[in-house]
């Protein structure tokens, strides 16, 4: 059992990370646009940054007795701990809806659906009965579709490019801007952010041997994936600046039901991310519901549709930058915080709230 759960939390982390934005092709065209003529590089610095920190967040919460976001939140900021922690539900809420919105998206290409959110509202119905199997119904969930996924989004890239253009370290006639380099980093600070999450919940049951496993498999699916992926989309001609899914578009021209079948894998990089997003919302609201899991999953689905209104690309350009800052925000302050804390003044730092 425990070979079977090594790189279970290197699959969750994965899932957070290829959501709907990440899958559909609008978060490499957002956040790397400006740095296409050295994607290869900063494909390659993500791939760094998301493995080395995923080590380091996860050993640092196992020694300071993180267990989770709010003890995170207690252990970075213990004065201002109530403040801190609506803002970090305010981003997973951001994230979740950013997801309904993107299934909304996603119907109205494949399938024509455009002013009813018929799939978005069928698929929120399906994240809510898993989130009732907990975190183990969550890690089944990522150990089956985050594999398909990666193996499927890089099929689809490979064959929309050559070889040549992939190791093509530079674009004529485009250069890498200081602001395009300051949105991947955003865009790396972003997702370790809202994996936390799921990094902190995996330290309490990780055995020391399997965060080194993890943070390489972490680093290893993701160079080849973003490299891949984001190679595709800028060196496509169907592809512009306002697609709202861009690998989608590919996929789609390629022909044979290209389209549809890519159309099911976003769909699969959506549902992994709402769960990964629901769960911390889900923890939080119960605060307020005495623990009462239903009313507390009512609010989260009922909060995250209606934010999901302002649309996917809406979603995506304006507000995931937000969380890019605070992503580095947070973990430069707990880092700093935790180089020296032991389990015990950590929980000084962070004690159970009085309504838990």
């Amino acid at each position: 059992m425990k070979r079977k759960f090594a790189y279970r939390t290197g699959f969750l982390f994965m899932g957070t990370m290829i959501g709907a934005g990440f899958a559909s092709g609008r978060e490499i065209l957002t956040f790397y646009g400006g740095v296409r003529a050295d994607f290869l590089w900063f494909a390659l610095l993500t791939a760094i940054c998301y493995g080395v920190m995923f080590g380091i967040i996860v050993t640092r919460s196992r020694r300071s007795g993180v267990t989770g976001l709010q003890s995170f939140v207690g252990v970075t900021m213990p004065r201002c701990r109530g403040g801190f922690e609506a803002f970090f539900m305010g981003c997973y809420l951001i994230l979740f809806a950013g997801m309904l919105a993107g299934v909304d998206a996603l119907a109205k290409v494949c399938c024509g659906i455009g002013e009813f959110p018929l799939i978005s509202l069928l698929t929120l119905i399906l994240v809510i009965i898993t989130v009732h199997g907990g975190m183990d119904g969550l890690m089944r969930a990522n150990n089956l579709l985050v594999p398909i996924l990666i193996v499927s989004m890089l099929i689809i890239s490979l064959a929309s490019v050559s070889f040549p253009n992939i190791l093509k370290l530079s674009v004529p006639n485009v250069r890498t801007q200081p602001k395009g380099v300051i949105k991947a980093l955003l865009y790396i600070g972003m997702n370790l952010f809202l994996s936390l999450g799921v990094m902190t919940e995996a330290s309490k049951t990780m055995e020391k041997k399997d965060v080194m496993k993890n943070a390489g498999f972490v680093f290893l699916a993701t160079f080849p994936l973003l490299l891949a992926v984001g190679t595709a989309i800028f060196s496509s001609s169907v592809v512009s600046e306002a697609s709202d899914m861009p690998l989608l578009s590919i996929a789609v021209q390629l022909g044979g039901g290209v389209g549809i079948f890519f159309g099911l894998v976003i769909w699969g990089a959506i549902f992994t991310t709402l769960l990964s997003s629901a769960f911390p919302l889900v923890r939080y609201a119960s605060l307020y519901t005495k623990d009462d899991q239903n009313k507390a999953l009512a609010i989260v689905a009922v909060l995250g549709f209606l934010l999901s209104r302002l649309g996917f690309a809406r979603i995506v350009d304006l507000l995931y930058p937000v969380m890019g800052i605070a992503g580095w925000f947070f973990l430069i302050v707990f880092l700093f915080r935790t180089r020296r804390k032991s389990s015990k003044k950590a929980k000084e730092l962070c004690p159970a709230p009085a309504n838990q």
